[in-house]
């Protein structure tokens, strides 16, 4: 291992370690501004991207840490052009991060603001109702294990958690789900040991997520910027307690950066963060939110 810092005299540390005959090259640095914890690596895909996720993600989900999350992200990044070396350029935080929890609690202050309407009873009929959405990223056999997914949330929800919210994490092959119960207004699935673990073997865009919403609420607008900032997550849905369905899907064509700059403008336009606990607000940037979503690579469907 060679550690090598920058100095006044900028030594050429990528020339350093290209003849180092190392495995690895990884930089961490603090960048001027924004809130979270990003790591780059040249092909998500790759042994790179396998190391660049294995740093990211105790960066956000470590009890120690706990950085906001920034993202996972293919830069194209080489030290030197046809090097052997993973490079893992990291910026572990920003700077802003000395009240970056300021905005994880935001986060949270929104996703706990949804407390409309009352807990609808789960029937029978309804799970035995729920239907298969067609989505495009998915093959039939997929779009109705997701069905399936929807019927199981629902059946949990309404014999384990008195109707209230639950989660169903699993991946794209539709393996055996992890399950989070929630209350009647959220489920939080990132203080989820088993759900963190998942991730930790995971690539990016391996996720399914579905969800139940005891009322008759489409996505949330606190569930858009879980999806959105989560890279792990391709697919999320939501299967309300009389048995309609929303998905969300990442295309091949998700814009991370325009998403995100799409939600911090509906943030201010509707002036979220000052009016946390305004379910109208909250609702009408989701709407307009989902309105948008071709513009930044999101597929949105309904049931209906």
């Amino acid at each position: 291992m060679v550690r090598r810092r920058e100095s006044p005299g900028y030594p050429n540390v990528s020339d350093t370690a290209n003849h180092s005959l190392l495995d690895a090259f990884i930089s961490i640095h603090v960048n001027a501004g924004g809130k979270g914890a990003e790591t780059f690596c040249y092909w998500r895909y790759g042994a790179g991207g396998r190391l660049a996720a294995s740093i990211q993600n105790p960066l956000v989900y470590g009890k120690s840490l706990g950085f906001g999350r920034y993202g996972l992200l293919k830069n194209g990044i080489r030290v030197k052009k046809g090097d052997e070396m993973q490079k893992i350029p990291i910026q572990a935080f920003l700077a802003d991060d000395i009240i970056s929890v300021e905005g994880g609690k935001n986060l949270e202050q929104l996703s706990q603001a949804r407390k409309k309407d009352h807990v609808f009873e789960i029937t029978n009929t309804a799970i035995e109702r729920v239907p298969v959405v067609k989505t495009p990223l998915f093959s039939d056999l997929q779009n109705n294990f997701l069905a399936s997914l929807h019927r199981e949330v629902l059946r949990i929800a309404k014999l384990e958690n008195a109707g209230k919210e639950v989660a169903l994490v699993t991946t794209i092959s539709f393996g055996r789900p992890i399950k989070v119960l929630g209350d009647e207004h959220s489920v939080n699935i990132e203080q989820s040991s088993p759900v963190n673990a998942l991730k930790m073997n995971a690539y990016m865009g391996e996720l399914v997520v579905a969800h139940n919403h005891p009322t008759t609420r489409n996505f949330s607008f606190s569930d858009i910027g879980v999806f959105v900032i989560d890279e792990y997550i391709a697919t999320l849905s939501v299967v309300t307690n009389q048995g309609q369905v929303y998905v969300m899907q990442k295309s091949a064509d998700f814009h991370y950066d325009e998403a995100r700059q799409l939600i911090n403008a509906l943030v201010d336009q509707y002036e979220l963060l000052d009016c946390p606990e305004d379910e109208a607000r909250q609702e009408a940037a989701a709407k307009e939110f989902l309105k948008k979503t071709r513009k930044v690579g999101i597929w949105y469907g309904t049931s209906k």
